[in-house]
Parts: structure tokens; sequence; C-alpha cells
């Protein structure tokens, strides 16, 4: 496959090393305004290095974009990362466009931009902390768009009484497409009915219904709560 990956930023050796693991006999262009920045970029997989106007036309299409497979937009700039998705997508029709969202909140202006993918570390960051710290507090945490579903994580410990009530309440929601537990401690999966103290209650939610399914599981505990005062 051809790979052309766009912008220096701190994830961006990550994400090479990761498409060179994924894909050992590929063409990787690694595209930078400065020539010294593109050639450290390509040596470290083995690349091609290109340099230039990042949205020049005539630079993408040194990194052979019109035959290429799959492109990155991965510049610190969300902006630009918007403006680079567009040019792969509606002028050269890339099969595989992916960018990388700085801020979460522009995440959805890449997919608009068309975008089939957008990596968003600062939101995996902060969702992770808040999966973490979710005790009897469930948390929504956002999948990409275009997988259509979220996932809502709690860690009940004063709401382990209650739990069977929520998933009965869950069980009968059309959106709600599973219900796991896992240990904190090595991962293991279990049915929901075998939540221990402290382990990750896990549902999987359609994305359009998402907030509305937490709000009833914040309702439902909140009322325990009232009942037990």
């Amino acid at each position: 496959m051809r790979h052309i990956v766009v912008g220096s930023t701190h994830f961006s050796a990550f994400i090479l090393k990761a498409i060179r693991e994924a894909d050992p006999g590929g063409i990787i262009y690694t595209v930078e305004r400065s020539p010294e920045v593109a050639e450290i970029m390509s040596k470290q997989i083995n690349g091609k290095a290109v340099h230039g106007l990042l949205t020049d036309p005539a630079t993408l299409e040194n990194a052979g974009i019109k035959i290429a497979d799959t492109f990155f937009a991965l510049t610190d700039s969300d902006a630009l990362n918007a403006n680079l998705v567009e040019l792969s997508k509606k002028i050269y029709s890339v099969p595989l466009v992916v960018a990388i969202s700085n801020n979460p909140e522009n995440a959805e202006i890449l997919y608009k931009s068309g975008a089939n993918y957008v990596l968003s570390p600062v939101e995996n960051i902060t969702n992770e902390v808040k999966s973490l710290l979710s005790i009897d507090r469930p948390s929504l945490y956002p999948l990409p768009t275009n997988m259509g579903v979220d996932l809502i994580i709690m860690r009940p410990v004063n709401t382990l009484g209650i739990l069977s009530t929520i998933i009965s309440m869950l069980s009968n929601q059309e959106d709600v497409k599973d219900l796991i537990a896992l240990s904190p401690s090595d991962g293991k999966m279990k049915n929901p009915e075998e939540t221990e103290r402290g382990d990750f209650f896990v549902l999987v939610v359609r994305k359009i219904s998402s907030n509305e399914i937490l709000k009833k599981v914040q309702e439902l505990i909140k009322k325990s709560y009232k009942r037990g005062n």
C-alpha cells in the first residue's frame, strides 16, 4: 500500500511506526515544510521524504497522492488538518483519510471535512481519567463518529446494591447494545450480573442515544441515594 503522512508532531513518530508495523512492505511518504524534518521522519521507517507547502497540490502530488491508499493529516493545527483532509478526500479521492484532532471539540469538523477516522489523543486521555475515577458516577466515553456507538462506564461501589435494577432497566432499552463487566486488576470480562465492588461496568450504547441513557442511569442512582437517606 501507499501511505502519505503529513505533519510532524509528538504523535507522528508513533503513528509512522504503527503504519510500518501494519504494512511492512508499504511505501510511506513523509511530508513536511522543512526538508530536514521530512528526512528525519522518513528515516524512522525507511520511507520517502517530500518537503514543501503542505496544502500545495504540487507537494502532495510529489508524494503520490493520486495513487495513495491512505492519507494521514497529523499537523498541530486542526484548521490545517481540515484543509488537508478536504484536499485528500474531495480532490484526490484517497480511500482512507485519517486526521488527528488536537482539540477534541474539533473532531466533528474533521469528519465533516471528509475524514474517515479521527484520532483524538487528548480525548482518550481525559476519558481514561474519568473512567478510573468514575466510582458510582457513570461517565460517557465517546467513540469515533463512524463507529455509531459510545461507552458509558462506571465503577459500582456504593451502588452495587442497585446494579441489578440498573441492569434490568437497561436490558429493555433497544439502544443498549451490550452490557459487560471488567476486572480492573486483569481486564477479565464477566457477565454484568457478576460485577463486583470496584469493577468496571460498561454499557455499549448507540451514539444518538448515549446522553439520554446516561441521564437515565444518573437519575436512577440519584433516586437510590434519596431512598437511602
